[in-house]
């Protein structure tokens, strides 16, 4: 007789429910069902919690134990108090993956036990014939495979057949996979637009980057619901910004009011117009933070509730996860959940990144470079595509200091070189784009070095 314990690991079990009543944004990342779970009750709380999310509630240590008081259950999982056991023994929700594939083998190992007594069972009848009794046993290891997540070869004639369905709608361009961005060699930079995957977009302070991000926001926005988190400003800053654009004033003489009769008239006039683009603004508040947890919760919501083509981020320095032993730590692993958000919902995101200042401002030729992103350590790693802005007017401030550089060339005020230093599905490069700084506007440049009209 055979005594042993089925293959079981309490610990991560432990792990993962710890991991996320700290943060339950891992939970639709994981390829777990309550099933998976050796210990019934630790299968009670997942459930639970699976429960919660589909009702798109919040997932912490309160409403799991409300959820689970609402089916009886508590007590059966040892009470609340057992969940707060559950996250004293979870220093941190970095590892949670990782302990949700240590159950999730276990599990595989226990279902493996199971199949192989059903084969064992058929092999002691010995009352069929073989070949039926072997077909049985491998639907049995097939069915197995594909229950534990292994079933993920696509066959060369499933290859060929999704190709043509992909070619034929880029033919016709009804299913384009990205997102034109209003200007047309930035477009043709990143191999058409805008792809799922994740975006930095890092440059100095002030150089352009949520000009850019608003810029290429507003013009998606046309038809499609764009999601912007903005850690730096108020959705008061964001409509002068917008309104300045439409008016073709500077954002100072908006903000500054005491307007004349005719200006408040302009202004009244374009209100209405800010209700036609489908920017969903939310910005940091004393009442949330501006972390990946939040940022998850709100995507999710938006994307099951209205649909949603775009996120943005402004910015990554402002993120308030504390994952990890130093800032460097910090901001990777936010990069690393905000790329697999941009996985598993299929949608760009776009994150806003400043460059260091140290060691720049010493430099002859001040482009940034990837080594340049702050804090690069796991960001550049992460990302899809790195594309960073580049002004010389916003180093030669005045035409007298660049005349004395570069003579004979002309000043190129405006002028923002975007450079693509890191595309993972093509090739690196750069365009330039100008800037007009008083209305936060961008525009293409003809072969002639004028202003393009949108």
């Amino acid at each position: 007789m055979n005594d042993r314990l089925p293959p079981h690991d309490i610990d991560s079990e432990a792990g993962v429910l710890g991991s996320l009543l700290i943060d339950a944004s891992y939970l639709p990342l994981l390829n777990l069902s309550p099933a998976d779970f050796y210990y019934p009750q630790n299968g009670t709380i997942f459930k639970a919690m699976l429960d919660l999310k589909e009702n798109g509630d919040a997932i912490n240590q309160i409403t799991v134990a409300q959820r689970l008081s609402e089916q009886n259950k508590l007590a059966e999982i040892g009470g609340a108090a057992q969940l707060s056991v559950l996250i004293s023994q979870c220093p941190t929700s970095l590892d949670c993956q990782d302990y949700a594939n240590i159950v999730k083998r276990m599990s595989v190992f226990r279902q493996m036990i199971g199949v192989s007594g059903q084969i064992a069972t058929m092999g002691y009848a010995a009352d069929k014939d073989p070949i039926e009794m072997l077909s049985k046993a491998d639907q049995l290891v097939a069915n197995l495979r594909k229950n534990s997540g292994g079933n993920t070869i696509i066959t060369p004639a499933e290859r060929a057949r999704l190709a043509y369905d992909r070619y034929e709608g880029l033919l016709s361009r009804k299913h384009t996979p990205y997102l034109e961005t209003g200007l047309k060699d930035l477009d043709f930079l990143l191999g058409g637009g805008l792809f799922p995957g994740l975006s930095v977009w890092a440059g100095a302070t002030s150089m352009g980057k949520t000009a850019l991000a608003r810029f290429v926001s507003k013009y998606i926005s046309q038809e499609n619901n764009v999601l912007y988190f903005s850690g730096e400003m108020g959705w008061e800053s964001h409509t002068d910004r917008d309104m300045a654009g439409m008016l073709g004033i500077s954002i100072d003489q908006l903000r500054r009011g005491d307007y004349d009769i005719d200006l408040y008239d302009r202004i009244l006039e374009n209100v209405p117009l800010s209700e036609n683009d489908k920017i969903h603004f939310i910005s940091k508040t004393k009442t949330s933070k501006f972390d990946t947890a939040h940022i998850y919760s709100e995507t999710y919501q938006m994307l099951e509730r209205h649909g949603l083509s775009l996120v943005v981020i402004d910015s990554l320095g402002l993120m308030e996860d504390n994952e990890g032993h130093n800032r460097n730590e910090s901001l990777g692993y936010c990069s690393r959940r905000l790329k697999l958000m941009s996985e598993e919902f299929n949608i760009p995101v776009i994150l806003l990144h400043h460059t260091r200042s140290k060691g720049m401002a010493d430099r002859r030729n001040k482009r940034p470079m990837l080594t340049d992103l702050y804090e690069s350590g796991h960001v550049d790693q992460h990302s899809d595509d790195v594309l960073f802005l580049y002004r010389d007017d916003y180093y030669y401030r005045h035409i007298d200091d660049w005349l004395r550089d570069f003579p004979g060339k002309d000043y190129p005020k405006g002028i923002v070189e975007l450079i693509l230093s890191k595309h993972r599905q093509g090739d690196t490069g750069d365009t330039k784009v100008l800037f007009r700084s008083q209305t936060q506007t961008y525009h293409d440049i003809t072969k002639e070095g004028q202003e393009g009209l949108l």
